[in-house]
């Protein structure tokens, strides 16, 4: 505390108590002499001391402001080099609010997952049949015995083609009995059919050799057609002899036959030929013709038909399943007929009907009947597509196909193959299906829309990591008359720790067993509900395709020996819905987007200063002493460090609001200048409330954090707010005790980042204001001062009177600030008593130091400054018990000034009094 400006001065008690003595009675005549005189009394210095702006000093040497006081004690910093002074505050924990609203907010909208009968509830079937000709077999017959002719030096006998090669009759269609066919092929088959037996017997007196007369070959025989060409030989098994027969087998399998045929015999005797010439009706022949088996037969005409019978009596559709019946919503039927005969056919009558019974149809049931108009040509094919109602269709039906023909007037090649192909082939639409279940599979695909904006991934790159959140399994029911061995819903786009592309989420029904940990629950058994589920989806990551998720459904039923029925409605079905979603960690392309760094309580959009629930508000350093000292301080060179650390990979403009409060309750903003400045265009300026009124564009500032390079690799930026880039020094001029702040921030950056909680925004301000006075302020101080003696000299008596006196203040100023001084006496009440000087301006002004270009005082400046005062004003200050010092300082024109901790003001105040002293009286 500094000592009282005013000591009561004992000198001036023991002049006056010296002046009296010097006047009394008791060493003088007793009659008084009467004469007057004048006297002067210089007091002894009143005040003089010697401060320190900032201090305390050297040992008796004040400060105006002591910073050893609790109030200073850690508000001011003195820099060694220069001795120059600074208020340093640190604001360690100002916090900025979080960034929770940076990750986007995401939301996968339910689906209605539905497995149906899938392949089942669309049946296609086809069955075929032929009905042939067929191979005609010519029955075995025995030929007449008949002599040999020899012509032009050869034996042969001559058998009409009516004898042993009758037309052919088949089932299918009516050929001419009477027509002798011009042209037959024979099958290849030769066991026992398709052969000529002959029986040579020798009438002769002489054996039969072959034509070259050795008595030890047998004679050979030839068929031949009428025209000489040769159609197969044989040899006889012997040589007869005179009265014996000899025997040969004669293959004609696969030979083709026209016209009459001719047996020709390479046969002679020991003594030539002459006795086979001269007697030929003595060598006889005999022949049986074993079975002959038509492959192609050749006629001259064909007779009309009126009754061609293709019928099936049953046919077996093969389809998909093995089914035991469907009952068919719709669908069609397509016949197809193509005509393998060599004449054209017309189809009269075609009737596909039932052999089993299905559901309410019975055995009987006519699935169709139709016909077809027109001919069908031979080799051509036709088409009949029949559409299907409602109808029951039985896996073995009976077909009645009826056709006609005009026949063929013209020559006609028959073949065993040729005939009518029917072939029956269907795609219908199941409503019930009954068949014995294999282990028949299912499957069901779609996609879960991902809401998210501003965002957009690369499929396979970019994910979204779960803090927490639960997939709801719901309702879900096994409508089918099946037991399923497995169903699966895999979610390819949800994958678990350590998030490879192997790693989906898959969620299995099977067995008995449940591991909900391993995503395996109970299976699922035929007409069967299962309770609803709950998985926990925490710590998984989602890697989108888009904004689609993909999932299949997949399902294996057990193989069952009874029919099932499964009806066209029955499913496999469920609502999947997640819910609660958290998200933690987000790696994606983000588009620019706003969030509230501070929180936005009511949810209107707009972050209000004055709100405990919105704004953050953080102590500044207590100026509430410093402020009262000095009033109307205008500091220059002010610098607040903003040290902001963010994990946040992303750039962000910080948009906020900052608002100091002072001990007295006054509020100043703290705004951008410069590249921090906000535009009044800005579409955030609005957002910001103080008491609910929208604050200004330059109440605002707006700065750019650098995002971190990872989540794990933190970056600090420093902001220095100064006077260029923001009004600081007026801010900080006011001397704030607390901050005020709200925020938005603007994720800037418009390509890849990682957004990944915890997220940090730490935030420490540093604030290094140099003692810089950049205009005019007051400082006050009031020292205990009793001044009672001063009363001695002004008190009434009518040998000492006062008749004049003079206050003088000398000074020595080291500061270098101009300073106007007032004194005010104060009184026991704290009451002003006085104010010095009584002069006209009613201040004392001191000049200022001379500084260097740096602002800092170079040499002291002296001077003196002296001013009357009246009785009164004696009295009046002999009444005081305190004086308080009120010192108005500024710097020279617009100069800045600046302090140093050493820079001193010596300030003296002496009295200069006159007395007229009355003797003899």
């Amino acid at each position: 505390m500094m000592r009282s400006w005013y000591e009561r001065p004992p000198g001036l008690l023991l002049l006056t108590v010296g002046i009296v003595l010097l006047f009394s009675r008791c060493d003088l005549p007793t009659q008084a002499p009467d004469f007057s005189f004048t006297t002067g009394v210089r007091t002894p210095v009143i005040f003089d001391q010697t401060f320190v702006f900032i201090g305390p000093g050297e040992e008796g040497i004040e400060a105006l402001i002591d910073t050893t006081s609790a109030t200073f004690d850690s508000l001011f910093t003195v820099d060694p080099a220069d001795q120059s002074l600074y208020i340093v505050e640190e604001v360690d924990d100002f916090d900025l609010g979080d960034l929770d609203g940076v990750l986007p907010e995401v939301d996968l909208s339910p689906v209605s997952v539905e497995v149906d009968l899938g392949d089942l509830t669309d049946q296609q079937f086809d069955t075929s049949f032929e009905t042939e000709l067929g191979v005609f077999e010519n029955p075995g017959q025995a030929l007449p015995t008949a002599p040999l002719a020899v012509q032009g030096g050869a034996a042969v006998v001559t058998i009409p083609a009516d004898q042993i090669f009758p037309a052919p009759e088949f089932d299918l269609i009516e050929t001419d009995r009477t027509s002798t066919p011009q042209e037959i092929v024979l099958t290849g088959d030769a066991d026992g059919v398709n052969a000529f037996r002959f029986v040579l017997t020798n009438g002769l007196d002489v054996p039969l050799t072959d034509g070259t007369g050795n008595p030890s070959a047998p004679p050979l025989i030839i068929l031949e057609r009428g025209d000489g060409t040769e159609i197969a030989r044989g040899r006889f098994d012997r040589v007869p002899a005179p009265g014996a027969s000899a025997e040969a087998r004669v293959s004609v399998a696969g030979q083709t036959m026209a016209g009459d045929l001719a047996y020709r015999f390479d046969i002679s005797t020991p003594d030539g030929f002459a006795p086979i010439e001269n007697n030929p009706e003595r060598v006889t022949v005999a022949s049986e013709l074993e079975p002959l088996r038509y492959s192609e037969t050749v006629l001259s005409s064909i007779p009309a038909q009126d009754d061609i019978d293709a019928s099936q009596s049953e046919i077996n559709l093969a389809g998909e399943v093995d089914f035991s019946g469907i009952v068919a919503s719709s669908g069609q039927i397509t016949i197809t007929i193509t005509n393998n005969l060599p004449i054209p056919v017309r189809i009269d009558d075609l009737i596909l009907r039932n052999l089993d019974a299905v559901d309410t149809y019975p055995a009987d049931h006519v699935l169709l009947q139709t016909q077809l108009a027109g001919e069908i040509a031979p080799g051509a094919t036709a088409a009949l597509p029949v559409e299907l109602g409602q109808t029951g269709i039985a896996p073995r039906l009976a077909v009645e196909t009826r056709a006609s023909s005009d026949g063929l007037a013209g020559t006609a090649r028959l073949r065993a193959s040729d005939g009518l192909d029917v072939a029956v082939s269907g795609d219908v639409q199941v409503e019930r299906l009954f068949f014995r279940p294999g282990e028949e599979s299912f499957l069901q695909s779609g996609t879960i829309d991902l809401d998210v904006e501003d965002v957009s991934f690369t499929p396979g790159v970019d994910f979204i990591e779960l803090k927490q959140g639960t997939l709801r399994i719901e309702e879900l029911v096994n409508e089918l008359d099946l037991t399923l061995s497995t169903l699966q819903i895999s979610l390819p786009s949800f994958r678990v720790p350590p998030y490879g592309p192997g790693d989906s989420l898959v969620i299995r029904f099977e067995g008995l067993s449940e591991e909900p940990g391993a995503y395996k629950f109970q299976g699922i058994a035929a007409k069967s509900t299962l309770r609803d589920l709950a998985i926990d989806l925490s710590d998984l990551r989602i890697y989108p395709d888009g904004n689609q998720l993909p999932y299949h459904v997949s399902a294996l039923s057990q193989a069952a020996s009874k029919t099932s029925e499964l009806n066209v409605t029955d499913r496999i079905r469920a609502s999947i819905g997640v819910r609660d979603l958290q998200l933690r960690h987000v790696a994606a392309s983000v588009e620019p987007f706003s969030v509230s760094m501070t929180e936005d309580a009511d949810g209107d959009g707009r972050l209000e200063l004055l709100s405990e629930d919105e704004a953050v508000v953080a102590s500044f350093g207590d100026f509430s002493e410093l402020s009262r000292r000095l009033d109307g301080l205008q500091l220059a060179g002010s610098a607040l460090t903003f040290s902001l650390t963010t994990n946040l990979t992303a750039d962000l403009d910080v948009y906020g609001a900052i608002v100091g409060t002072t001990a007295d309750g006054e509020r100043v903003f703290l705004s951008g200048r410069g590249d921090y400045a906000v535009a009044p265009s800005d579409s955030l300026v609005g957002r910001f409330t103080l008491g609910g009124v929208p604050l200004q564009a330059e109440q605002l500032i707006r700065f750019r954090l650098s995002g971190a390079d990872g989540p794990d690799q933190p970056r600090t930026n420093t902001i220095v707010l100064d006077g260029d880039n923001s009004t600081v020094d007026a801010f900080i001029s006011k001397l704030p005790e607390n901050l005020r702040f709200v925020g938005k921030a603007v994720v800037a950056s418009n390509g890849r980042v990682e957004l990944r909680e915890p997220f940090e925004l730490d935030a420490a301000i540093h604030a290094n204001i140099p003692l810089n006075i950049g205009g005019r302020f007051t400082v006050v101080d009031t020292v205990e001062a009793d001044l009672s003696d001063l009363a001695d000299l002004t008190r009434p008596d009518e040998t000492v009177s006062l008749e004049q006196a003079t206050l003088r203040v000398s000074y020595d100023n080291g500061i270098p600030l101009g300073i106007s001084a007032q004194m005010d006496v104060l009184g026991p009440q704290g009451d002003v008593l006085l104010t010095l000087p009584n002069t006209e301006d009613g201040v004392l002004r001191l000049a200022a130091a001379p500084t260097d270009e740096a602002g800092l005082a170079t040499d002291p400046a002296a001077g003196e400054i002296e001013f009357p005062v009246s009785r009164d004003d004696l009295r009046t200050l002999a009444e005081g018990e305190r004086i308080q010092l009120r010192l108005t300082v500024q710097p020279s024109g617009d100069e800045v000034a600046r302090l140093r901790a050493t820079d001193r003001l010596r300030i003296a105040l002496k009295g200069d009094i006159r007395l007229n002293v009355q003797a003899g009286q």
